[in-house]
């Protein structure tokens, strides 16, 4: 919402949850995260020896770890590690999560940060540029006063001439009936008033054109929260270890190991048969 009230946008620009769902699934699927997972857990839990160990560490997590792409229909991001054992895989899991989410996290404040300085310092510049051309404005216009109040004094020409206004405070001199080239015949107290006015105003701001703008968009980017408190995803359901595990499945041995025996058993039979009868 850093536009409201800003630059004249009447259109909130809101972080939907696709937008953070897309980030959160790029998290998962970076290398970023899989080395910091490695750097801080998976690695240091099976504390190898040597280079070549490490690397197959490395090739066993990218066969363990398991990141399922979202369906248009439900929307979730599942994810497995498998292991021996069975409780630690799903503590990896959760961490491996985490760290995804926690990353995503900072990526948003980065980029709410981001933003919100480029504005602050954009504002800051245009703020210095306004309150700097006031003070050439201001400096132009003391000169010219000083050269008009120079005629009129030579002229002996103290008040102005009757029918004539003479009072300018703003940064573009207005006088009725008279032309800024031609501003001596205010006479010699107004234009000396001014100058001394101009000269002691150290404050300029009131007759700035636009920096009321400025200084509200000012004030109300310095009033954002660039820290929010917002939670990124929510868990349905954390990685519990399961009751029987992934592998191997029990039956299927079994099973196999009957047809293997039974196979074997036939060809025993066949070759023994064979020797007796040669």
């Amino acid at each position: 919402m850093i536009d409201i009230g800003i630059a004249g946008k009447e259109t909130q620009r809101t972080l939907t949850s696709d937008r953070v769902y897309d980030i959160l699934h790029t998290q998962l699927k970076s290398d970023s995260i899989k080395a910091q997972f490695l750097r801080d857990h998976y690695l240091p839990h099976f504390q190898p020896k040597d280079q070549e160990a490490a690397e197959k560490i490395v090739k066993k997590l990218d066969k363990s770890l398991k990141i399922g792409d979202p369906t248009e229909e439900d929307k979730v991001i599942t994810l497995s590690i498998q292991d021996k054992d069975s409780k630690t895989a799903a503590q990896w899991a959760n961490t491996y999560m985490d760290l995804a989410i926690a990353s995503t996290h900072e990526e948003l404040l980065k980029n709410l940060k981001s933003e919100v300085t480029a504005k602050k310092e954009s504002t800051t510049e245009q703020i210095a540029a306004l309150r700097k051309l006031e003070r050439d404005i201001k400096t132009l216009k003391i000169s010219r006063l000083q050269d008009s109040l120079a005629i009129a004094s030579a002229m002996g020409l103290e008040n102005p001439l009757p029918g004539t206004t003479v009072i300018s405070l703003g940064s573009a001199p207005v006088h009725d009936n008279i032309a800024p080239e031609a501003s001596y015949m205010r006479g010699t107290k107004s234009l000396q008033a001014e100058i001394e006015v101009l000269n002691d105003s150290k404050d300029r701001d009131a007759y700035i054109a636009g920096l009321p703008k400025l200084l509200t968009q000012q004030a109300l980017l310095q009033a954002i929260n660039v820290n929010p408190a917002f939670s990124v995803a929510r868990i349905d359901m954390v990685a519990n270890a399961p009751y029987e595990p992934i592998k191997p499945v029990k039956p299927l041995i079994i099973i196999m190991g009957i047809i293997f025996g039974l196979f074997l058993g036939t060809l025993t039979v066949l070759v023994m048969s064979v020797i007796r009868s040669k």
